[in-house]
């Protein structure tokens, strides 16, 4: 049961004359109870949405005596609002965006002009809302499936349906999902390694916007294939990057600049790994001439960290390793997994590093001694699960604490599969991979549970199989 407020205005008059043309009739004021909306319904596009309150009077007025209003609007839209219905029972074809709204019943008593209202929210769902989008080679091509989430629907190429069966690209790299952040817009990039470079999509109806060359504020130059290695997310920060052939490629989210600037100035081959700190900048590694680089202020170039008093741990200017693969801590500290020149060691270094300031503190530094780690191919970790590395070779993946230097086999997927893919979101634990027992589509995914409750342990939540070649980046989209 929820009471509302009754809507009036009350107007106070100073001393003075004033002629009276009423009647002196005093109106009495009813109240009114609206119930049996739920405070937030969810719905899906083109579905019926169906409400019948229950609204009862304390002077026992009828439908009659009423006016009924259902209308809809957001943030943005507040003052001119979508009118759905005029009876006390809305059943309305949903024809709105998927997004969440404010849904208001309006009931007016029609004798006195004096009416009530019903707040709650509608969450419009659609089947791309919410789920991880797959990417997928298959044939060379860049395919894109959905897996929803809250129905468990598959939608196979979700892509081409979106697209009038095109396919969204050759040599696929990544695939991610950017809501929308300060006056940016929400888009869906995948980035390939073709002569388009990748291709930026509706988050909603997965259409084609653009193609990735045609996103650059300077004209992309030369017809060749365009190299793009990887995407470095915005969080919440003032800007997001990608790498295309180890140069650096920015833009200023906050100011909404859906194109992205000139590579940035300096001598460096960026390593795909980066330290997203989330808040204003990021941390990058220069494999090339093996140092971090940061982008510290919104100039056009890459700069080093200052040593500082760490310098006998790490000197952030002379690392002298191969960055393999980086990983979070918690807020401004991080890890590197690095190989030696030589490829004869791994090493595992702790820091903590501010872009902004560019500070830099080592904490550690060792030669790592996990199991089999010299052969590890895939590599995962989560800032929700300190301190773990996950890494795979051909169907195991082992677990590694950075900081006992302990660890061991976690999972194995069978002597047919082979890891192509791996990643954490949160305490879940993503794997793509192929099953050599098959002819065709050898190519599928699963999801794990990660709990530390007992010590470290998996448990498999979802398995989908035979969709593709081969699993190229699965990501999250809420």
């Amino acid at each position: 049961m929820k009471y509302l407020h009754l809507l009036c205005l009350l107007t106070l008059f100073g001393s003075s004359c004033v002629k009276d043309n009423s009647t002196g009739r005093i109106l009495p004021i009813d109240d009114i109870l609206i119930e049996g909306i739920e405070d937030t319904l969810r719905v899906s596009m083109d579905d019926n949405l169906i409400i019948d309150p229950k609204v009862t009077s304390k002077m026992e007025k009828t439908e009659e005596d009423l006016d009924f209003v259902w209308y809809s609007y957001t943030n943005t839209s507040q003052f001119v609002a979508d009118t759905l219905g005029k009876n006390r029972k809305l059943q309305v074809a949903v024809a709105m965006s998927p997004g969440t709204y404010d849904l208001v019943l309006r009931v007016t008593d029609r004798s006195t002009g004096i009416f009530y209202k019903y707040n709650s929210k509608l969450q419009v769902v659609n089947d791309f809302t919410t789920g991880i989008m797959i990417l997928a080679e298959t044939g060379g091509k860049s395919m894109v499936h959905f897996l929803n989430t809250v129905s468990g629907k598959f939608i196979e190429d979700a892509y081409g349906k979106g697209n009038e069966g095109a396919v969204a690209g050759s040599n696929p790299v990544s695939i991610t999902y950017n809501p929308q952040n300060f006056s940016f817009p929400a888009e869906v990039l995948i980035l390939n390694k073709d002569l388009d470079g990748g291709v930026v999509i509706n988050p909603v109806t997965f259409k084609k916007d653009r193609v990735l060359r045609n996103s650059f504020l300077t004209p992309w130059q030369g017809s060749d294939i365009i190299q793009s290695q990887g995407y470095v997310g915005r969080g919440g920060g003032l800007q997001d990057y990608i790498i295309i052939d180890g140069q650096l490629h920015n833009r200023s989210v906050n100011a909404g600049d859906i194109k992205f600037k000139p590579g940035l100035l300096g001598d460096y081959y960026l390593s795909t790994m980066y330290f997203n700190e989330g808040a204003s900048r990021s941390g990058f590694y220069d494999n090339k001439n093996m140092r971090f680089l940061c982008h510290n202020n919104t100039s056009g170039s890459l700069n080093q960290y200052l040593s500082g008093s760490t310098i006998d741990i790490i000197d952030p200017n002379k690392v002298n390793l191969k960055l393999i693969y980086s990983g979070t801590v918690s807020s401004n500290e991080y890890f590197g997994l690095f190989e030696d020149p030589s490829g004869q060691n791994r090493w595992l270094l702790r820091f903590a590093m501010n872009s902004l300031s560019q500070s830099f503190t080592a904490k550690e530094k060792f030669i790592v001694t996990a199991a089999d780690i010299m052969n590890a191919e895939k590599y995962a970790s989560s800032s929700a699960l300190q301190n773990y590395l996950f890494y795979s070779i051909g169907n195991a993946i082992y677990v590694y604490n950075i900081v006992s230097k302990s660890g061991g086999k976690i999972l194995d997927l069978g002597s047919n599969i082979q890891i192509d893919f791996m990643e954490m979101n949160g305490v879940e634990l993503k794997v793509g991979f192929r099953d050599h027992t098959k002819t065709t589509l050898k190519g599928g995914f699963a999801t794990y549970g990660i709990s530390t409750l007992g010590g470290i342990n998996a448990q498999r939540t979802r398995l989908k199989e035979g969709i593709c070649d081969r699993i190229v980046d699965l990501t999250d989209k809420k």
